[in-house]
């Protein structure tokens, strides 16, 4: 992965790894947030069910200490009190002072040494005064009274008795002190113990013990520690800070993110932008060229029309193999900047790839303007291109669909400029061609003809016919071209220029050529003494294992490899130089010969026929028809059978029809003559009535003129 790319993947990654960090920490925060708010809540509700709860507890806490004392009395009064006549014998029960109230008579029990309560006396005459009022008043005397003053208090337990002397009842005094009613409460997490005479607060819990003298409530009072809502309280601050630093790198990662988040979009537009465009031209590329084509269709305003140019380079590949691919980088580049300047501005521009353009107009109300624009570009194209010390002459051929007229759809307008720059392909090349509905007949009738191609063979529709050609006196026959006709049942004769194009576009050109050889060289033997020429296909030329089957063929037909002639075009040649400069001398080793054919019309230089191996030039038909018609066609052969005979090839020129041209081609030089002044191509059958009355030459194959 280059490290460009390799650097945004990273850096995208590290963004998604932030979005991922803030969820989290989004995520960890509101857990964190709902936990604080939940534990205060819950330790809230527990302390305040505690709170609530704490009167039940102080109340039976209370309860079972005044229970304890109460049983310490009965068992005092059971046995020295109760049926008993005179003071009784013992003290009274540890911690108390105790009286007796019989018929108004006080009766004190004196307590232990260093046991009785101060002013003991004074209590329980205080006590037993408030009984005798009770009782006088016919009210029931409180069964326990704990009164207070200051921090210090006595448990007052009044009990009725029976005395022969008459009823009457018994009281005992227990000293009481916050200190020792203290630790009962803080065993149950009770704690601040406090006694309070008087109102006492709502928002207080307390209990109410008894009354004073004068009939002031006595309340007992108490806090209770609040255990877990000070344990979140004592928890809060960190939290608080553990928030605070979260929301901080939350905050810094939402920066960087954001940052990130733009440098990711930068990285996408920037990888559409490669997605869409041609490195090499900036111009968009054939996925880039399809969206805005339907964004202009979209758009497109009712009174308005959108066009599709289809551009190829014509000689694109001569030029790029020819002088390497840095010259046809550079060519492509100056293209381009070519049709900018014939476009202009509203004019997409785009390479779809190769040597093949696009061009989509928009906001053009007429379609003549469409097709003008197309003229232009194929006029501008064809003059010469100056790359550094290179003179490149290419042209272009233009296809041309207008929407709405030639269709709605982006599919539907780059296939119909297709099918219209293959039109002007076929015309001639160099031209701008707009598409016309025939032409979709026509791509169907070349589609019917592929699947009629490839059963031809089979149905006995292909045949070989030879053409003879003759040496310079016109009369000897020195050999036969094969040439290859299909005679279609309801077609007639099928022009050999469409059906072997045809035939090497779609792949059939390897097995049909086998085919022609290998009939050439079977009916070659009716002929031992006449050399045979048969044509190679570049498309056959560029298969490794050409030779090898060729050799193969001749060994087969057991034929003297010196008889047979195998023709290329100078196309060959530019594709690679080397590959074809190691067949040709293949085939020369195989003593087979190797002709040029149709030299002078395409662009081999005069360097090549130094490189390569011929033994045979063939001058292009063009030159001979144009004798006596074009300026400068006789100089041309001239010049070119003076380089034939100058390297040792053996000149040949094709296309002769008259008299007056065999007298010039015969008075420049030439070796060899072919054309229909001398006879047409005619099949094998025909062609031994035609030697009948021709003079054959004597069997002469060497390699060179």
């Amino acid at each position: 992965m280059p490290n460009s790319g390799k650097k945004e993947v990273e850096t995208a990654a590290a963004a998604m790894r932030q979005h991922a960090q803030i969820v989290l920490s989004v995520v960890v925060a509101g857990l964190l947030a709902v936990l604080v708010a939940g534990g205060t809540l819950t330790a809230r509700q527990a302390d305040r069910q505690a709170t609530e709860a704490s009167p039940r507890v102080a109340a039976d806490l209370f309860e079972q200490w005044r229970v304890e004392a109460k049983v310490a009395l009965l068992g005092f009064l059971r046995e020295h009190v109760d049926g008993q006549s005179g003071a009784p014998a013992v003290n009274p029960p540890r911690g108390m002072s105790a009286a007796l109230v019989v018929a108004g008579r006080v009766t004190i029990f004196p307590t232990a040494a260093g046991q009785g309560i101060p002013g003991e006396t004074a209590i329980l005459g205080q006590a037993a005064a408030r009984i005798k009022a009770d009782l006088a008043a016919g009210r029931t005397p409180a069964s326990s009274v704990l009164e207070f003053k200051g921090d210090q208090g006595n448990l007052i337990l009044v009990e009725p008795v029976r005395r022969p002397q008459g009823a009457g009842h018994v009281i005992a005094v227990a000293p009481v002190s916050l200190e020792t009613l203290a630790p009962r409460f803080e065993r149950t997490g009770l704690q601040g113990l406090a006694v309070l005479v008087g109102s006492v607060t709502e928002d207080q819990p307390f209990l109410r013990i008894g009354t004073t003298e004068d009939g002031t409530p006595v309340m007992l009072l108490w806090s209770r520690i609040s255990s877990a809502t000070e344990l979140w309280q004592s928890l809060i601050p960190l939290m608080v800070v553990a928030l605070l630093a979260m929301a901080a790198a939350i905050l810094l990662s939402v920066r960087f993110s954001r940052r990130a988040g733009q440098l990711v979009g930068e990285i996408e537009t920037q990888a559409f932008d490669r997605a869409t465009r041609d490195p090499l031209t900036g111009l968009h590329n054939r996925s880039g060229f399809k969206m805005r084509l339907d964004q202009a269709l979209e758009r497109r305003l009712p009174d308005a029309v959108v066009g599709v140019l289809y551009l190829d380079l014509d000689r694109f590949k001569e030029v790029n193999d020819g002088f390497g691919h840095e010259a046809g980088d550079a060519l492509l580049v100056a293209v381009t900047e070519r049709l900018r300047r014939i476009c202009g501005a509203n004019v997409l521009i785009s390479r779809l790839g190769g040597d093949e353009f696009a061009v989509v107009v928009e906001r053009r109300v007429d379609p003549a303007s469409v097709v003008a624009l197309g003229d232009a570009i194929s006029r501008e194209l064809a003059l010469p291109f100056i790359l550094g010390s290179i003179e490149a002459v290419i042209g272009g051929s233009v296809g041309i669909a207008i929407a709405p007229d030639d269709g709605d759809d982006s599919t539907g307008l780059v296939r119909r400029a297709d099918i219209s720059m293959y039109r002007a392909k076929t015309a001639g090349r160099g031209l701008a061609v707009r598409f016309d509905p025939s032409m979709e007949d026509e791509i169907r009738r070349r589609k019917m003809m592929e699947a009629e191609l490839r059963r031809a063979i089979d149905r006995n529709q292909l045949a070989v016919h030879y053409q003879p050609f003759l040496a310079s006196d016109g009369e000897t026959v020195v050999g036969v071209e094969a040439l290859l006709r299909w005679n279609h049942p309801t077609e007639g004769m099928i022009a050999p220029s469409f059906f072997i194009n045809l035939a090497e576009e779609t792949g059939q050109i390897g097995e049909i050529g086998a085919w022609v050889m290998r009939k050439a060289l079977e009916d070659a033997k009716r002929w031992p003494s006449l050399k045979l020429a048969i044509n190679v296909s570049p498309v056959q030329f560029r298969a490794k294992d050409l030779v090898e089957k060729t050799v193969a063929m001749v060994r087969e037909a057991d034929i003297d490899p010196r008889r047979v002639e195998i023709e290329i075009t100078e196309g060959v040649l530019m594709e690679d130089a080397e590959s074809a400069i190691a067949i040709i001398t293949a085939l020369r080793k195989a003593d087979m010969h190797v002709a040029l054919d149709d030299f002078g019309t395409g662009y081999a230089s005069l360097s090549y026929l130094r490189r390569f191996p011929f033994d045979k030039l063939k001058v292009d038909q063009a030159f001979v028809r144009n004798l006596g018609v074009t300026a400068g066609s006789a100089a041309i052969i001239h010049s070119v059978v003076s380089l034939g005979r100058s390297l040792g090839m053996t000149v040949h020129a094709e296309g002769v029809e008259t008299l007056e041209q065999h007298i010039f081609l015969r008075a420049a030089g030439c070796h060899d003559f072919q054309g229909y002044y001398f006879a047409r191509p005619m099949p094998a059958d025909e062609l031994d009535i035609y030697l009948t009355r021709h003079s054959v030459a004597l069997p002469r194959f060497g390699m060179r003129a």
